[in-house]
Formats: structure tokens, sequence, C-alpha cells
């Protein structure tokens, strides 16, 4: 560990105890000299002003080259870090597999094997095993087998899992990642599973799990020293050095057109020895391919069609009474054949769906096969999708009761508003402090800018008000002391000063309470306001209110990106409630910097009542901007938007969580995603009309 000496921290806390010693100085110096040498006064003041210009430049430099946290990467402080994230995902993800309801009654029997399609988009199996006339690596398997497979002792721990749109990729994948979680040793990588619909292949990978694992675990977030003499985040830490095993879900959620970069950045990334596992769909995966070149040293493997057998015997174990309802469908799923029906029930997401629909015993199965749109596999998968939000919301869930017709509806009617709104900004990943993005979105933003802005004049109004002339803070200062006299001014200017970086920095993103930014929060504004104050011959007084300004910017202005805590991954609750803790201690803020200046002395008193509370209602509005300008703000701001025009319930978040706590939704670390992207795709669909609409199941 280096000295102390050493530290570029340290040095930055050297050189601001001596900014602050010397304003000081300076202050009682042009206090005692008065107002009589008025040109020496105006050149210590420009000569002084440069210097804390230049000391301001060099902190600058030294804070951005170290943090409080960064510190020397040893063994033991990796290993910890591997097993806290080790301990989130196992959480994340036991959680998750339970609501999507993979265990219920069992999982299906989902099996992969090295198909010719498959064989076709890789390599030789000399070139996977790295040795002239190799034999193919024994890769087939099943669902509860997947982590025997994957660690079995010639697989290079690199996997392509293919498959059709709902054949259990995601689902697969799941449970990899947990059964290699719950066999891992101590110093073995961690499976981290990651949807890379978000990832732009222009990013390269390891720059992209990097962020995804700083931004969803706070402790991986922590800068260490890299190698060179810069720094890191300790999640770049562990990604370079292997310690992480990336499982990308999902590579045909990324754009089409970034496909094959997608493909060259992976193999940039994996190098000749790191292990990954990517999922995408069969389609997608060969275009990207022909365009490209497979990735090296990495098997291919297919998933196959369920079995009618195994499609049966879980429509049996996980309705209720199934015989004889279901006895119709069992029959011809006995008979074989390429029937529509049997070809829809081949695929692990369709006979969810099926069970889902059909799970009470006043349900009626057999109109799988004797409906109109029963005649086409198309026909009867729509059927289904349309049919999963009322059969999902009319049964009674956990802690949610069965809602009824008219309740199922308004759920129907939410999750299209939010499907159409992902569709328009080509995402799959639904971010709540991105809703305010939902037309009619722009005039809750509209209003909250208009609101800020009122609020923003106001603060800058009560702490300009103090500071008017140097004769009236003199004079305020002898009557009530540097204390109070401080008080009644830093804290509403630092408000100002926060207020307008939120309203202007245009990135609403939920953040949480950190001092972090305070040293800088005390240099951008504390000196100035101290100088402010010893030019005014009321140092002391300006040291109070540069101190309060500086604390003041920071709790209204100043948080970091919100993430989960050391022990735990984040969830989108989880998120929203630091964002909103953030929102309130500005808030908070912004009513002590009211009560400082209104207590203050030189406050008209004796104002008729009319007066006192148009008063009140203007410094009102202060509070009220601070909690609203930022994510939580714009989300709440947006909610009541969308309720006043019936596009939304007034709980949108509790209404999320029962979504995803019926299975509609899929929870991937701070943000929900819909169980499939076919069921988004087919709620954003424009509404059928005329005859089409009639002949809608």
């Amino acid at each position: 560990m280096p000295m102390w000496w050493k530290r570029p921290r340290v040095w930055f806390f050297v050189l601001l105890i001596f900014a602050v010693s010397a304003a000081a100085t300076l202050s009682w110096f042009l206090t005692a000299e008065g107002r009589a040498h008025a040109d020496q006064w105006s050149s210590i003041i420009f000569g002084g002003t440069a210097a804390v210009a230049v000391l301001v430049t060099a902190l600058r430099w030294l804070w951005l080259q170290d943090s409080d946290q960064a510190g020397t990467v040893t063994p033991e402080r990796l290993t910890t870090a591997q097993a806290v994230l080790a301990r989130a995902q196992i959480e994340q993800w036991t959680a998750e597999e339970v609501a999507r309801q993979i265990q219920d009654p069992w999982p299906l029997r989902v099996r992969w094997q090295v198909t010719r399609r498959a064989r076709q988009l890789m390599v030789s199996w000399a070139a996977v095993r790295g040795t002239p006339d190799a034999d193919e690596i024994p890769l087939e398997g099943t669902y509860d087998r997947v982590a025997d497979v994957f660690d079995h002792p010639d697989s290079p721990g690199r996997l392509v899992v293919l498959g059709e749109p709902g054949a259990g990729k995601s689902m697969l994948v799941l449970r990899l990642t947990l059964q290699l979680l719950q066999r891992r040793g101590e110093h073995d990588p961690v499976p981290v599973l990651l949807p890379v619909a978000g990832w732009d292949p222009a990013q390269p990978l390891d720059e992209w799990v990097a962020a995804r694992l700083a931004t969803d675990h706070r402790l991986l977030a922590t800068p260490v020293e890299a190698p060179g003499g810069g720094r890191r985040t300790l999640a770049r830490e562990l990604v370079a050095r292997g310690m992480i095993l990336p499982i990308l879900d999902g590579l045909d959620e990324i754009s089409p057109i970034h496909h094959s970069r997608a493909l060259a950045a992976i193999t940039a990334a994996a190098g000749s020895g790191a292990r990954f596992v990517l999922t995408s769909r069969t389609k997608a995966y060969e275009r990207a391919v022909h365009v490209s070149s497979p990735l090296a040293r990495t098997p291919v493997v297919e998933l196959q069609p369920m079995t009618p057998d195994d499609a049966a015997r879980y429509l049996v174990d996980g309705t209720d009474h199934p015989l004889p309802r279901w006895s119709p469908v069992l029959a011809q799923l006995a008979a074989g054949g390429g029937t529509p029906l049997a070809q829809t029930l081949s695929t692990p997401l369709m006979i969810w769906l099926a069970r889902v629909v059909y799970q009470h015993r006043d349900s009626d199965p057999g109109e799988l096969l004797t409906a109109r749109w029963a005649t086409t596999r198309a026909g009867i998968e729509k059927h289904l999708l349309q049919q999963l939000i009322p059969a999902a919301y009319t049964a009674a869930v956990g802690g949610h009761p069965g809602r009824t017709s008219a309740g199922a509806r308004t759920a129907r009617r939410t999750l299209t508003t939010l499907a159409r709104h992902l569709r328009a900004d080509r995402t799959y990943d639904l971010t709540w402090w991105r809703l305010n993005e939902i037309s009619p979105g722009p005039a809750g933003q509209l209003t909250t800018v208009l609101l800020s802005a009122t609020a923003l004049l106001v603060a800058l109004v009560v702490a300009v008000a103090g500071v008017a002339s140097a004769e009236d803070v003199a004079e305020l200062h002898r009557h009530s002391g540097w204390l109070r006299t401080g008080l009644a001014v830093g804290p509403a200017l630092g408000v100002a000063v926060g207020l307008a970086r939120r309203l202007f920095d245009g990135q609403w993103y939920p953040r949480r309470v950190s001092f972090a930014q305070l040293p800088m929060s005390l240099l951008v504004i504390g000196c100035p306001v101290a100088l402010l104050g010893a030019s005014m011959e009321a140092p002391a007084a300006g040291v109070v209110a540069g101190l309060a300004a500086g604390t003041a910017l920071t709790l209204v202005a100043g948080g970091t990106p919100a993430g989960g805590d050391t022990q735990r991954g984040l969830s989108p609750a989880a998120l929203l409630i630091e964002d909103r803790n953030s929102a309130v201690v500005g808030a908070a803020t912004s009513v002590f910097a009211i009560a400082t200046a209104a207590f203050a002395p030189g406050v008209p008193t004796g104002m008729s009542l009319d007066a006192i509370a148009y008063s009140a209602a203007v410094l009102g509005l202060l509070p009220v901007a601070t909690l609203v300008l930022g994510a939580w703000g714009h989300f709440c701001v947006a909610r009541l938007v969308l309720f006043a025009c019936r596009r939304m319930p007034l709980r949108l978040m509790s209404s999320l969580a029962e979504a995803h706590d019926r299975g509609v939704l899929r929870q991937a670390g701070g943000v929900y995603q819909f169980r499939h992207n076919l069921l988004q795709d087919h709620l954003a669909a424009p509404a059928p009309t005329g005859s089409a609409a009639r002949a809608e199941p």
C-alpha cells in the first residue's frame, strides 16, 4: 500500500485546509485594513481570486486522480467482492425463478444437442478443443443437467445456445446460472446473468459488463488502483482478471444491424481462454455468422422441441381438475403428427401459456381443437397470448386477490400502453424513471420545468436579498452574529445552485444521498461565498455561509447514481426508494433554507395576512420543486398526468409489481421486462379494426 504522502486524496485535503485557512486570514486582514485603501483592497482581491482559481484547478485535478474508497487490489478484497456478488446473484435469480413459476409444478424437460444446423454455425471440433483430430464433445443434455454439460472436462467453458422464440433459452440459462453458483468454488469465476438488449456493441463487452455490475452492485463501483498507476472500478478489475463468467441472454434483442458487430466484440473480449455463454434465436445468429464468422473455440447447441408426452404431463399436473377437460387435447397429442396444436405446444412458452389460460376447472381447453382460430399454429398462439392477462389476473396469486373482468381489462390497457412505449423506444427494458416519456408525458415534464424554474428564481431572490450590498450584510452581521448571518444566506444560495444544476444537467436517473461530492461543492460555491463574506467585513459569517452553501448544494444535487447495496442486487422498487429518499433530503434542505432566511433579522414584520399567505405560497414552491426535480419527481408528475388522462393507474409501481408476481412481467436487476418479447410485441401491435376485430378471440 502506498505511503500516505503519495496519495492524491491526502494532498487534496491538505490543500483544502490551506485554502480555507488562507481565506480566513485574508478576510481578517481586509477587515483590519478597512475600505479606505480601495486600490490596495482591489489588488488584493483580484490577486487572491487568481490564486484561488489556480488552486481550484489543482484541487480538481487531484480529486479526479483518486477517491476516498480507492485502494490497492488484494486477493482478499477480490475474494470478498466475488462472494458478495455471488450471494446477490443467488438471491436475485432464485426469487426470479419462483416468480416465473419455472418450478410449478415442475421444470419442463428442455433438451438440446449439436444439431446439423448448429454444426454449420461453429468451428470444427478440433478448433473447439484446440487439438488436431479431436473428437466431438458430448453436449446433449436436459434442463436439470445443464451445469454438468457446461462443466464437462472437455468443454472449453464457452457455449452458444440457440432456439426458436419461446424455446426456453432464458429459462435454461437462468437454471445454469443458479447451478453454477451453487457448485462454485471459492476462487471460481462468478456466473452473472445479463440480458444484453441494452448493449451497444460499439462499447467493448468487458467495459459494458463492468459498468452493469458497478451499477447493480454499489460495492463493485469502488475505485481501485489499476496497472500503470491509473484507477478503475472493482467490477472492471474482476472482469479483467477473468473472475466473472458472463452469461449473455438475448443476442437477437439487439438491433439486427449490430448482430455481427456483437459477435466480433465478443470474440475480441473472449480472447483465447475467457469463458462465456450466449443465447440467441437461431435465425438471428445464422445471419450474424454469415456476415462475420463463427465464434472461436465455442460449441453451438440448439434447443429441441418439447415432446407431446412432456407437454401432456405438464398440463395434467399443473391445472385444476384436468380430466376430463383436457382429454381431447391429450388424445390429439398422443396421436402425434404435425397438427397445429402439436406444433404450438412444442415450446415451453406456449405450454406454460396453455396451462395458465386453462388452469381453472371452469375453462374449456377443448376449444384449442374446435375454435375457428385453432386451424393454424399462428391462430392458437395469438389466442393464448390474448388470453394470458385475463387468466393471470382473475386468479388469486400470492397476496393479490383475483381481479374482476373489468380489473383485468384495466391491467391489459396499462400493459398495452407500456408495451407500445417500449416499442417506440426500441427497447425491452421497462424503466420507471423513463415513463415520463409516455404521451402525454411532455405535459408532465413541462409542469416540472416551470415549477422548478419558478422555485429557482425564488431561491435566488432569497439568497441574493441577503447579499445585495456590503452595508446590509455588515449590518445584519452586527445585529445577529456571524452564525445566524451565515445560516441566513448560505443554505438558500446552495439550494439555488443545486436546483440550477438538476434543472440543466438533463440527466434523469435514480440517485441516492451521498456526500462524495461535498469537497467539490465546497470548492465550487463554498470558497467564493467565504471570500464574498470577507469582502463584506463578515469573514466568520462568510465561512459559515460557504460551508452551508456547499452542504446544501451536495444534498440537493450531489447525489450519486443509485444502485444495489453491498449484499443484494437492486430492484425497481429499491431504486425508487433511494431516489425518493434523495428527493426528501433535498426538500428538507430547502425547508431549512427558507426557515433560516425567514427568521433572520431585517425580515419585514407586521405584514398583512394576504402578504404572509402570498409569501408562504411562493416560498413553498422551493421544497416542492426540489421534490419533483429528479427521477422520482418526474415519475410522480408523469404518473398524475397519465392517471388524469386515464392511461395509467395511480399506484403504477404496485401495478408493475403485481404484474411481475402474476408472471406477466419478469425482473432483470433494476428494470422490468415482459415475460417474453412475443408478449410485448403482441400487446404493442396496432388494435385490429373491422372484421379483423370481430374475428379476434
